[in-house]
């Protein structure tokens, strides 16, 4: 029999120092009982919304999740791994997500990975957003702006 994966609840919004206003994204994930030996969970599932601007008609679905070790489109060489662990109260040094965090399809096609970036001052969560036509990088209808992210596992 297989055994139950552990349901996470996440949520993150922009920073309110951003220049990306309004957006934020909401859910449900689902990991491994087991960590790794620095304490990160493998995704294996999400679902949830993610908003584009304030009003009602700027939701979407998120789709599904994309594999770890995949690169969204737009976004190549940074492969997501959709790793996850628990805020650790004693070590405030130690983030929930990891550089390549973790990355998700929306119902229109538009791809978003949710990151922690430490090769900025200061270091910050992260959302890109990669958006049709896929140009590679920060440019065109891509955007890349710091958040502020948690997630919490409830079993």
């Amino acid at each position: 029999m297989a055994k139950k994966l552990i349901k996470w609840k996440w949520t993150y919004h922009h920073h309110p120092d951003t220049e990306e206003e309004g957006f934020s994204a909401k859910g449900s994930l689902w990991t491994k009982r087991k960590p790794n030996q620095d304490g990160f969970f493998q995704i294996k599932k999400i679902k949830g919304i993610h908003k584009e601007c304030p009003a009602k008609q700027c939701r979407e679905k998120i789709s599904s999740l994309v594999p770890a070790g995949s690169s969204i489109p737009g976004n190549t060489g940074y492969p997501g791994d959709n790793l996850i662990r628990p805020i650790n109260k004693r070590k405030q040094s130690l983030k929930q997500l990891t550089g390549s965090g973790f990355q998700y399809e929306l119902q229109t096609e538009t791809y978003v990975n949710v990151f922690y970036k430490t090769d900025i001052t200061p270091e910050s969560y992260r959302e890109f957003h990669a958006r049709q036509p896929f140009p590679e990088g920060i440019t065109g209808n891509n955007t890349e702006a710091d958040i502020i992210f948690n997630a919490t596992p409830l079993q």
